[in-house]
């Protein structure tokens, strides 16, 4: 399920998450899927909750477009949408290299390596 608590108060957010947390467990291996703007939010609401709960646990805290690209995953099917986007920026470096050293006629790092095997 999917609900949104809107707030200008990142502390009134926070103690409805852990009440929510309290009151509505998920499963003991079942994390709670928390989305966060960025890795330092992620940091904040963890300690919040460990401050508040005693300790923060089984969570994941996806940002936006990997929480979209999962749901995308699971509601199209697994064959349909990779487990990773191609323009991630670790697989769009690969990309572009291969690219430019196309356009400049030399071989690709990853055929170069090829030969090493």
């Amino acid at each position: 399920m999917l609900a949104l608590y809107p707030s200008n108060k990142l502390e009134h957010l926070s103690f409805l998450l852990t009440t929510l947390i309290k009151h509505q467990p998920n499963g003991v291996f079942t994390p709670e899927t928390i989305l966060v703007e960025s890795p330092g939010m992620q940091h904040w609401v963890s300690m919040q909750l460990a401050k508040e709960q005693g300790v923060a646990m089984n969570l994941d805290f996806p940002l936006p477009v990997r929480f979209m690209w999962n749901t995308a995953r699971l509601v199209l099917g697994k064959d349909k949408v990779p487990k990773q986007s191609p323009y991630r920026r670790e697989v769009l470096a690969w990309r572009i290299d291969a690219l430019l050293l196309e356009a400049a006629g030399k071989e690709t790092s990853l055929q170069s390596t090829a030969a090493f095997e």
